[in-house]
């Protein structure tokens, strides 16, 4: 689940978690944005806030690293061949 969605079905603002997250506004908005990724202590306490609901691997682009590796196999397999 994106936490950003889990935020707005669980009636919390931006000022809300950003308190509980002890960070900014604008910190909470580039962490929904995938603009910056939270450090793994975040995304414990992000894990911890949403019972489970918003996990780390949530913040990672899969598609993003499918296609690198995708790209990284394919790379291997030219070189062995």
């Amino acid at each position: 689940m994106k936490l950003a969605d889990w935020r707005e079905q669980n009636g919390w603002t931006q000022q809300r978690l950003a308190d509980e997250l002890g960070c900014t506004i604008s910190t909470v908005w580039r962490y929904e944005q995938g603009k910056r990724d939270p450090e793994a202590a975040v995304k414990e306490k992000i894990f911890i806030l949403t019972a489970g609901a918003v996990q780390p691997n949530d913040f990672y682009p899969l598609p993003l690293w499918r296609r690198a590796i995708a790209a990284a196999q394919e790379a291997l397999l030219g070189k062995a061949a």
